[in-house]
């Protein structure tokens, strides 16, 4: 194993049912639109679209947590709707390094999303077994920065 290329989404901005298609179980549905108007009636806040200057601060918490402990991240990309954090394996698990960077992210957010859900809950988990998975995935991430100027890569 190297590492994971994790996904996950702003709140309520890609819902199950979406026409763009949607993940279970690491499943890609296509669209359902009955599901989707079901998930939009059930959001509790409107959508989040993070603007430029939030995806700069999404980015850069997430860059300094990974310093702090001494996660080497691959690449990323910060679009304004979704982040994509291709990293190396380590011992915690993929659950625990999503939850470590999204709750970094919305504290460096501050008071605007004080109370409020910046990222909807759970995550896309694809792993990275060898050379040619690991370009796949950093060609990927890298289409990506056509969203946003944000992208490192080690």
């Amino acid at each position: 194993m190297i590492g994971y290329m994790l996904t996950w989404t702003a709140y309520g901005s890609w819902l199950q049912g979406d026409k763009r298609g949607w993940v279970q179980d690491g499943t890609i549905c296509s669209a359902n639109p009955r599901l989707q108007r079901t998930n939009a009636e059930r959001l509790k806040g409107l959508p989040v679209t993070l603007t430029k200057a939030q995806q700069e601060k999404v980015y850069n918490a997430i860059l300094k947590h990974a310093c702090e402990k001494e996660h080497e991240i691959i690449a990323m990309a910060v679009a304004n709707n979704h982040v994509h954090l291709l990293i190396k394996e380590y011992d915690e698990g993929p659950g625990r390094l999503v939850a470590r960077y999204k709750n970094a992210a919305k504290k460096e957010l501050g008071e605007e999303f004080a109370g409020k859900s910046v990222w909807t809950k759970g995550f896309d988990k694809r792993f990275c077994t060898n050379m040619e998975q690991l370009s796949n995935m950093i060609e990927y991430i890298e289409r990506h920065t056509t969203m946003t100027p944000f992208v490192y890569v080690v």
